[in-house]
């Protein structure tokens, strides 16, 4: 199950705080399941970037695009999973 932004943050945080100053106040279980859920976030993540390259591949080739560098619009603010599926429900459309 894809988490959102916020509790994916929280769990890179205590493993970070288990890495660092906490880790003499984490056990094994904590850090066993830290690593379990950001294996299983980092795993959904990979496939949502192949599932992107999918769609970004399929518009090249519709639209002819080359494999010339194109111009990138720079965000302020990171897109959020809404922001994501959004832009992917409109490529596929």
């Amino acid at each position: 199950v894809e988490l959102d932004p916020i509790d994916l943050m929280c769990i890179e945080d205590v493993a970070e705080f288990c890495l660092g100053d906490g880790a003499d106040e984490c056990n094994a279980d904590d850090m066993i399941a830290a690593e379990n859920q950001l294996e299983d976030q980092s795993h959904i993540l990979h496939h949502k970037v192949e599932d992107i390259d999918g769609i970004l591949s399929r518009l090249g080739a519709k639209f002819e695009v080359k494999d010339e560098p194109s111009p990138r619009v720079s965000y302020s603010k990171q897109l959020t999973s809404i922001d994501l599926m959004c832009i992917e429900n409109v490529a596929e459309f």
